[in-house]
């Protein structure tokens, strides 16, 4: 699905003089994306003589498209998943790959080659495209742990995630700095839980220098370090890499700061949107427009900001009990109507 959003004018040669009003089909190239976008609508405006031959100039919007993280069905196979996912309305995803809790189910195992085979048949049967992958994420799996064992699993287990994440030909990692409370005893605890952190990332950039893959850290809830954007724009800043961004999380920044105001603090630094809602209380990740984010505001400044990533959902049943077809196709709605479609 893509979500139109920003005006441009467009200039090419026609041979007959086009009017105003004129109910028109085009096809316009997107120069740098190697994405072809149709428009069909009232596009005509004006038409001019310019050096001996008509041109015709297009009023017409620029793009988003909308995505949506399969976390919203963690507790379901993921092959089994995707085709409710493409019925709903969705071409792009972020596959989510964190093993349930206590092992009750798997949503999507990673370290299985064979079925991550199958799983890209299946996105390629569906039309269906990996934007990004959440990375693996658990208090004990934590790439900013004191204990180099722990940091070095953590590591390892992200680095088969970009392996998988290479192969289903997405280009985002998507990754949690720290898993830790963002409470500590003195600030050098703190710092010391930054440079593990930053050691980390450092190491994983040098394990995808060749790879066409971003890293995109994601801003956490407000308990745990990098809650804040002042903390995760310390270690951006301190890693200074064009390959590593950030995932902004809307859910996460309503509970800590003004979200548009976190935009802003982010701005050429986002990569990538986890897109939800809540009241400011909890991390509740509900479709947008259930909850108090400003989301007419959260689009202009995305505009302002000049993100052109894709416009990721991630929705999280959490116990609601939710129909999940219906929560999609609630969302897509939700969606629309932001963008005033």
């Amino acid at each position: 699905m893509v979500l139109w959003m920003e005006m441009n004018l467009i200039v090419f040669p026609i041979e007959e003089k086009a009017t105003a009003g004129d109910q028109t089909a085009a096809s316009i190239y997107k120069k740098g994306t190697g994405t072809f976008l149709r428009f069909i609508g009232n596009i005509c405006r004006l038409s001019l003589h310019r050096r001996g031959f008509k041109r015709q100039v297009l009023e017409v919007v620029d793009w988003m498209e909308i995505g949506l993280s399969t976390g919203i069905l963690y507790k379901s196979d993921l092959i089994e998943s995707l085709q409710l996912i493409k019925e709903a309305g969705f071409d792009n995803i972020e596959v989510w790959a964190r093993i349930g809790k206590e092992g009750k189910w798997i949503h999507y195992d990673y370290h299985n080659w064979d079925y991550t085979r199958k799983l890209k048949e299946k996105l390629k049967e569906l039309t269906l495209r990996v934007v990004s992958l959440h990375a693996p994420f658990s208090e004990e799996l934590d790439i900013s742990q004191v204990e180099e064992e722990k940091r070095a699993f953590a590591i390892s287990e992200i680095k088969k995630a970009i392996d998988v994440l290479e192969f289903l030909e997405g280009n985002i990692l998507v990754f949690h700095p720290s898993t830790a409370s963002s409470h500590f005893d003195n600030l050098t605890q703190k710092m010391y839980r930054l440079s593990q952190a930053k050691k980390s990332i450092d190491e994983l950039l040098k394990y995808c220098q060749d790879k066409p893959i971003r890293l995109a850290l994601e801003n956490q809830l407000p308990h745990i370090l990098c809650g804040y954007s002042v903390d995760l724009l310390k270690l951006i800043w301190e890693i200074n890499s064009q390959k590593v961004g950030i995932c902004l999380d809307t859910s996460h920044a309503n509970l800590a700061e003004n979200v548009n105001d976190v935009v802003k603090k982010f701005k050429d630094w986002i990569v990538s949107l986890h897109v939800s809602d809540n009241f400011g209380t909890s991390d509740d990740h509900n479709i947008p427009g259930i909850g108090n984010i400003n989301w007419q505001i959260f689009v202009q400044t995305l505009k302002l900001v000049k993100y052109e990533g894709v416009f990721m959902l991630e929705l999280l049943e959490q116990g609601k009990g939710w129909d999940v077809q219906k929560v999609l196709k609630e969302a897509i709605q939700s969606v629309k109507q932001i963008h005033g479609l």
